[in-house]
């Protein structure tokens, strides 16, 4: 008996699948990917709100924040004048809770630290942590003898940052579910055995 001759049996035949399995299979690859790219994108709408509140200071606002954690409040120069960072490191700010009128600890941005990044100048003013979601109220005033203007000022918590992660790996799925649909929906013909 040798050893090294390749089995033959009348029983074992492999069949190939038809052409209308492979365009299921492409097609469904390509909706998964549609699917993961919009469950993405709704995570990040959901994501984003009560993330970021625009208002302007001096003055008061009503804050509705729905997550825990760091808050950091930015003021948005515009126009061509120089940031009026001296005048920005003398605001004083203040945050309480709406129910038990407790404090939260706002540290100021003392240095007059400035930033510039594509094109969009600022300053960050201050940040807090939020221990429990709630509604707050926050006030900024300029002490006696300090003549400040007014500034916007978008406020953003710090999860907010999370939102690039996520739409990063959405977008990865999406490309690879795609590329490997549309890929198995043009080998279709030349696997199946014959057309469906």
């Amino acid at each position: 008996m040798d050893l090294y001759k390749p089995y033959k049996s009348s029983k074992l035949k492999i069949t190939r699948p038809k052409r209308k399995f492979f365009v299921i299979l492409g097609t469904s690859l390509i909706i998964v990917s549609v699917l993961i790219l919009g469950l993405c994108l709704w995570d990040i709408a959901g994501g984003l709100k009560g993330q970021f509140f625009s208002f302007d200071l001096p003055g008061f606002q009503m804050l509705d924040l729905k997550n825990t954690g760091l808050y950091a409040g930015v003021y948005q120069h515009r126009g061509p004048g120089p940031i009026p960072a001296e005048e920005l490191i003398k605001m004083q700010v203040r945050i309480f809770s709406e129910g038990s009128y407790e404090e939260v600890p706002v540290m100021m941005n003392t240095t007059g630290q400035t930033f510039q990044q594509l094109g969009v100048k600022g300053m960050p003013l201050f940040n807090f942590i939020v221990q429990k979601p709630g509604r707050y109220t926050l006030s900024g005033v300029y002490p006696d003898g300090v003549n400040g203007r007014t500034v916007p000022v978008l406020l953003m918590a710090q999860s907010a940052q999370n939102i690039k992660g996520t739409l990063i790996a959405g977008f990865i799925f999406f490309v690879l579910f795609l590329g490997v649909g549309i890929w198995v929906l043009v080998k279709a013909k030349t696997w199946a055995a014959t057309p469906a």
